[in-house]
């Protein structure tokens, strides 16, 4: 049967149900069962039809395919969409020239040997593993596919997606104040160590904002933008620099705080922002305090020490630290109290902001951010990751909180695939779009209501068959 006719029948279906539903021959749920199946094969064979379509039209025009000729065919092929399994039959060809062999209408559609999904589904599996463990992105699908599908399908996607580069902004901002917020993830290994426990390794999370503002009772940060990698941690700060100059005015900035816990690699940002500051995140500040001095058993200490800290008097802390180790009860105590006065005198430098910029530094938000961000998917649930994957996923939560349609991206990504290097000329789109206009005559012989009396049934599927 003519594959033309197998989609307008399937349309025929789709009306007929809704007739059953106005008679009250079916329920409201059963309507919109039978509609998304007959969508769903309506998709399969449009799919099919496109294809089968293309491969034709090539056979037909020579100079459409630079010399490329027919070896043999039509071959059966057999895809996954997201509309399910679609069955096509295409040709293989032979370039007179290269030499070179290939299904040129799977070329064309980004379709590589052998392969079974198709770059939508592909870039679906992707988007959804953004967000969800593998195994559950498959079997959110249509057709569902195995939790190993789906990390093949990401390490493709890691070990061909081209470098992020940052494109200037053609209206750059003008501020005197920006802000750096930087920490890490703690992420476990697939391997161990010979005691049988898991490595891990430290994932950064790097944003930069404008500053907080507040909002129908909501606080959040202006124009915040993240960045992550396993890379070079100087390699890290360089793109950082790279978008501070393509979206800001470097001759309006003053100063760009650069916030953290103290770590070495969050202090290399330092030689490389220019007119940087350091500030010591006082949420990690706290917990060495806290770890220090007990909030119950000594809080006359404890809060001698933050008024020290509140005024910038490293002696009058220092000494509070000492009594703070006297009292100590037991060794534990002791050594966080070492370590915390050893924290602090290491980091004194980024406690002072508070002062000299007591209204300019903002609150910290980093723990946040590395939860929302980060934690969520590589590290909040039982898991463990090979280098390679993490680092994918982490860039992949940073473009999407960036507000990178992920889906869109790597459709795109997977669909890159080309083969036969096929021109397109202007007589080629006419013939396409005569072809196209056959199609739709095809679809008014076998739907009279197309030519009917207006109405908003009538005027629906003009819509579809002649779109704007």
């Amino acid at each position: 049967m003519d594959m033309i006719q197998h989609v307008t029948d399937s349309f025929l279906q789709s009306l007929h149900t809704i007739c059953e539903f106005r008679e009250g021959g079916i329920s409201f749920q059963a309507l919109e069962q039978n509609l998304w199946e007959a969508l769903m094969q309506l998709g399969r064979e449009i799919l099919g039809v496109a294809l089968e379509d293309h491969d034709q039209y090539l056979k037909e025009h020579p100079k459409e395919r630079q010399g490329w000729n027919i070896q043999r065919g039509p071959e059966k092929k057999t895809i996954i969409s997201k509309f399910g399994e679609v069955t096509y039959e295409r040709r293989y060809y032979q370039h007179k020239e290269t030499k070179e062999r290939a299904y040129l209408v799977d070329a064309v559609a980004g379709i590589m040997p052998h392969q079974r999904l198709d770059a939508t589904l592909q870039a679906d599996l992707v988007a959804a593993a953004v967000n969800v463990p593998y195994a559950l992105a498959g079997t959110q699908q249509e057709v569902p596919v195995t939790r190993q599908t789906v990390m093949n399908v990401l390490r493709k996607a890691a070990s061909n997606a081209p470098a992020v580069k940052v494109e200037e902004s053609p209206t750059k901002r003008s501020v005197e104040t920006l802000y750096i917020e930087a920490d890490e993830d703690h992420v476990s290994l697939q391997n161990t160590d010979r005691k049988g426990c898991r490595n891990s390794f430290q994932v950064p999370i790097i944003y930069v904002h404008e500053g907080a503002s507040e909002e129908n009772g909501h606080r959040g940060l202006q124009k915040t933008f993240y960045f992550t990698g396993l890379e070079d941690p100087e390699e890290l700060w360089l793109n950082v620099w790279d978008y501070i100059d393509a979206n800001y005015e470097k001759k309006a900035i003053k100063q760009i705080f650069i916030g953290g816990d103290g770590a070495a690699w969050i202090k290399t940002g330092l030689e490389t922002i220019p007119k940087s500051i350091f500030v010591l995140d006082r949420f990690h500040l706290g917990k060495y305090l806290t770890a220090a001095i007990s909030k119950n058993d000594q809080r006359s200490l404890y809060n001698q020490a933050w008024r020290a800290i509140d005024k910038g008097d490293r002696q009058k802390l220092n000494t509070v630290l000492d009594r703070a180790y006297q009292v100590g009860e037991t060794d534990n105590r002791k050594q966080a109290v070492l370590k915390c006065q050893h924290y602090i005198n290491n980091n004194w430098h980024g406690i002072l902001p508070y002062i000299r910029y007591k209204d300019k530094v903002c609150p910290p938000s980093a723990e946040g951010h590395v939860s929302h961000v980060l934690s969520a998917r590589l590290s909040s649930r039982p898991m463990a990751w090979c280098k390679e994957g993490v680092e994918y996923m982490a860039k992949l939560r940073v473009m999407q909180a960036n507000g990178v349609n992920i889906q869109r991206s790597h459709s795109e990504l997977f669909g890159q695939w080309q083969r036969g290097n096929l021109a397109t000329s202007k007589e080629a789109i006419q013939s396409r779009r005569t072809l196209a206009v056959r199609f739709y005559e095809r679809i008014q012989a076998s739907l009279p209501a197309l030519s009917g009396s207006r109405s908003s049934l009538t005027t629906a599927l003009r819509s579809i068959a002649y779109p704007a």
